[in-house]
């Protein structure tokens, strides 16, 4: 079964900020109208037995739930917060999930083709290995803290990936393939990108400023 692990409702502040205005009553109901829902959500998820391929959950308050080893394909999971969810090994290949909150979520081993990351918010999430070849195709504009400490997204397999208009200074795509990858007004001053396949990829107002781009394939590229 996926662990339940329940929200922590506000009550106290809640109580408290509201008694003045006569209100405790009805937070306290709203509390536990929001504690049933996520009870119910959870039974939903535990029967449809791990496969929720398509599902419409867009703007949810999923956070903290467990989709480990599910399938999430096509699933409509924009805007939702998903802040230290499992997602471990899951599949979420043309997955929407722009402009969710996965931060400090678990997405090793997920698959993420082609899924839609825009806008959403990734800092301390653990994401698959960038040489796994379970993020081709991502789109990743405007989504942020998805970018390594380090910057070391050496070997990186990011065939077709959306990054266009990321910030990207200084980052090491050595042995990189982004064929056919958007990189349209993306930042790559002093970034390096020797031995990168950027065949057909989208070139557009980028910033290559101090790139090192020594034995890159920009074949197509434009």
């Amino acid at each position: 079964q996926v662990p339940f692990v329940k929200a922590v409702p506000k009550r106290e502040k809640l109580l408290r900020d509201s008694k003045a205005a006569g209100l405790a009553g009805l937070v306290e109901t709203l509390c536990r109208l929001v504690d049933w829902w996520r009870v119910q959500l959870q039974e939903l998820l535990i029967r449809h037995g791990g496969v929720l391929d398509g599902a419409r959950l867009q703007g949810q308050d999923l956070s903290k739930l467990g989709f480990a080893r599910w399938s999430l394909r096509h699933a409509d999971l924009s805007n939702c917060n998903l802040a230290v969810c499992d997602f471990s090994s899951a599949v979420l290949t043309d997955a929407n999930l722009s402009g969710a909150d996965l931060s400090g979520g678990n997405l090793i081993g997920a698959t993420l083709t082609r899924a839609n990351l825009r806008d959403a918010k990734l800092e301390g999430a653990r994401l698959p290995p960038w040489s796994s070849g379970l993020m081709e195709g991502v789109q990743l504009t405007g989504a942020t803290g998805w970018v390594p400490a380090n910057k070391d997204l050496r070997n990186a397999k990011l065939t077709g990936a959306n990054l266009s208009g990321c910030d990207l200074t200084g980052v090491d795509l050595s042995g990189a393939d982004l064929s056919s990858a958007n990189l349209q007004n993306v930042n790559m001053t002093n970034a390096t990108l020797t031995h990168a396949n950027l065949r057909e990829a989208k070139l557009t107002g980028a910033d290559l400023t101090g790139c090192d781009l020594k034995d890159a394939d920009l074949s197509s590229a434009n």
